[in-house]
C-alpha cells in the first residue's frame, strides 16, 4: 500500500535522490535540528501612490514582513545602496519611470540581478500581463489584490530565490568542474540512478 509513502511525503523536510550528498545531508539536518530565530522577509514596496503603497505595507506587515515604502520610484538606486530587500513589490505602471524600465535597470547590474521582483497592476488582460512579465518581473498580481494571494505569492518568490541562491553556492567553482562533472562521472551517475 502507498499510504505509509504518502504520510511519509506529506510530512518530510528533505528528500534526496541517490547517489546523496553527504554534505548537503548534513547541511540541512543542521539546519533542522538547529533552533534558528528567523528574521522577517525584507520587502521593498515601489508605488508612486501613497494609498496603494500602504495598502501593500498593512497587509503585508500583519504577515510579518518587514516592508519600506518607496514612493519617488526615481530613487530606487540610492536606496538600494542602503538597503537589500528579500523582494521588491513593484507598481508597473508610475510616473516618470515603469516598474518595466526600473526592472530593466536592476536586470542590468549582476548584484541586483536576483532580487525577485513582482509587479502589481490594474491590466487585466492575459497578453499584456505576459509582455509585462518578459522585462524580468517574477510574478504579476492584477487587481483586486486578494490579501492572501499577496502574502503566499511573496512568500513563495522569497522562499524560492533563496533555495536556488544556496543551490548555486554549493556548486564547484573551479574551473575543471562543472555542474554535471566531466562525462564520465555523468554516465556513472545516470548508470547508478538507473540500477
Amino acid at each position: 500500500t502507498l499510504f505509509p509513502y504518502t504520510t511519509l511525503f506529506r510530512s518530510a523536510k528533505a528528500c534526496w535522490a541517490r547517489p546523496v550528498d553527504p554534505t548537503a545531508v548534513a547541511r540541512r539536518m543542521r539546519e533542522l535540528t538547529t533552533a534558528q530565530i528567523h528574521a522577517p522577509s525584507q520587502i521593498l514596496i515601489i508605488a508612486d501612490d501613497p494609498t496603494q503603497a500602504e495598502f501593500a505595507g498593512t497587509v503585508l506587515g500583519k504577515a510579518d514582513f518587514a516592508c519600506r515604502i518607496l514612493t519617488e520610484p526615481l530613487q530606487l538606486m540610492e536606496v538600494l545602496s542602503e538597503y537589500r530587500p528579500d523582494l521588491i513589490l513593484m507598481e508597473l505602471e508610475m510616473q516618470g519611470a515603469s516598474g518595466c524600465e526600473l526592472t530593466a535597470l536592476l536586470r542590468e547590474q549582476n548584484e541586483f540581478v536576483d532580487i525577485p521582483i513582482v509587479f502589481l497592476s490594474d491590466e487585466q488582460e492575459p497578453d499584456k500581463q505576459l509582455d509585462a512579465l518578459s522585462c524580468g518581473g517574477e510574478d504579476l498580481l492584477a487587481r483586486p489584490i486578494d490579501p492572501e494571494r499577496l502574502i503566499k505569492t511573496l512568500a513563495y518568490r522569497i522562499r524560492r530565490a533563496r533555495q536556488l541562491r544556496d543551490r548555486l553556492s554549493t556548486y564547484p567553482t573551479d574551473a575543471q568542474h562543472t555542474v554535471l562533472g566531466t562525462r564520465d562521472q555523468l554516465f556513472e551517475r545516470v548508470d547508478t540512478l538507473i540500477k
